[in-house]
């Protein structure tokens, strides 16, 4: 403020002179120390902190303390008093982000200063996948898995799409989370080995995880059955039943006999069982039946001993 001040002096002699001034008085402000800078993953409490701060003078202590941290939808977003040296705050979205401190002293004087909060980005957690079937697996048949402990980063940025990929070009399983999503199931078709991925986001980032899984094929089964014994130039008959596929996933697809004695057929008609032949050759021989289906076959054989048919002589009376 203004004063006044004033000087008497006396001479030796008792002559008295007054002399008067004005004086200002500056006000020693306080000096603000917002400290930071500070890192914070989003959705997580960040401490500021304004212990750095000091008063002007001694005299006039720092008696309040405010926070501002509203910048981008933060939480706890105000504090005041003589006690929120430190606060905290809580930003939900990533990036820089900029705090407020002001602080007052005991003539209520004042100060602001600013620090930086730099928010990263909380990343979702995709598995550890899992095959919940166990081993071994066969072509046709329906395997489960499960995303294992797969997660938000944070509650405040939760899952919002599954996506679980085949790598048996089937079309990927798509939709919003939940349990089937969780633990789903797929049939594979063919055989092979196959790279199984699971990919969550949250919005703003992804996660993924794979496994592979080694599919077997399954083979088609020949069973043939019939005569053991023949005789040459004679019908012998054969059968079939019960040559079948491996699985619905991977259908029969051609039926082959080879009778041998030099003659290999192939069978047209699969809805009949029944078969016959004529063996134009003598001897022990072996009936070869293969059953195929689109990347195997199966055999089943059959032995039998066809008898030779001796020449006949014929005497008649002339």
């Amino acid at each position: 403020g203004l004063y006044r001040v004033g000087v008497r002096v006396m001479t030796e002699q008792g002559q008295v002179e007054f002399a008067e001034a004005e004086v200002t008085v500056l006000d020693a402000l306080p000096t603000c120390d917002a400290g930071g800078p500070y890192e914070v993953r989003q959705g997580e409490g960040v401490l500021v902190d304004a212990s750095g701060s000091v008063a002007g003078v001694p005299s006039e202590p720092i008696i309040a303390y405010r926070w501002l941290c509203n910048d981008s939808g933060a939480i706890g977003s105000e504090a005041y008093g003589p006690y929120a040296v430190t606060h905290t705050c809580v930003f939900y979205e990533e990036g820089e982000h900029v705090v407020e401190l002001a602080v007052e002293d005991l003539d209520l004087s004042s100060c602001v200063a600013t620090a930086t909060v730099t928010v990263t980005d909380i990343e979702p957690i995709a598995g550890p996948i899992s095959i919940l079937t166990p081993p071994p697996y066969l072509e046709g048949q329906e395997v489960t898995l499960s995303a294992g402990a797969t997660s938000s980063g944070s509650a405040v940025e939760p899952l919002t799409s599954f996506s679980w990929s085949w790598g048996d070009g089937t079309p990927n399983t798509l939709n919003a989370p939940g349990f089937e999503l969780r633990r789903p199931t797929h049939t594979f078709n063919d055989s092979g080995a196959f790279e199984v991925c699971l990919t969550v986001s949250d919005g703003d980032s992804d996660a993924s995880d794979c496994t592979s899984i080694e599919v077997l094929d399954i083979s088609p089964r020949a069973r043939l059955s019939g005569d053991l014994f023949a005789i040459e130039g004679e019908v012998a008959y054969f059968s079939f039943a019960g040559t079948r596929a491996g699985g619905a996933a991977d259908p029969l697809t051609r039926l082959e006999i080879d009778w041998g004695d030099g003659v290999t057929e192939e069978i047209d008609d699969l809805n009949t069982t029944d078969l016959t032949h004529r063996f134009e050759v003598d001897g022990q021989l072996t009936v070869t039946l293969r059953a195929y289906d689109e990347d195997s076959f199966s055999e089943a054989t059959l032995e039998l001993y066809v008898d030779d048919v001796s020449p006949r002589a014929v005497i008649t009376p002339l």
